[in-house]
């Protein structure tokens, strides 16, 4: 993303870390699995909103690392930008489903 390993410190790499790569890791790699596991558009729905709650916590994150001055401004604004246009597909997609729901 834009937070190399080596720019935190020591203590804060299995903390901190560890916690953006979750948050990154659960967001959109599971989404076509559990899209192909699901009967239907309405139980996938949740999925997407989860993996939306993912993207914002590691945005949060990333603003934390940047507050703490472990990435720099520029970085901060690249993966920031990258998160919410993330966050936009997500959110055109659960808009998509449902108008297909609810029409």
């Amino acid at each position: 993303m834009g937070l190399p390993r080596g720019r935190l410190p020591e203590i804060e790499k299995p903390g901190l870390f560890s916690q953006i790569n979750c948050c990154v890791i659960s967001t959109p790699p599971k989404i076509p699995l559990k899209y192909q596991l699901k009967n239907s558009d309405k139980d996938f729905i949740p999925y997407l909103q989860i993996s939306l709650g993912s993207s914002y916590e590691s945005g949060s994150h990333i603003i934390l690392c940047a507050d703490l001055n472990y990435i720099d401004d520029k970085n901060l604004s690249l993966t920031i930008e990258k998160i919410q246009r993330l966050q936009k597909r997500i959110l055109s997609f659960i808009k998509y489903l449902k108008g297909d729901l609810y029409p």
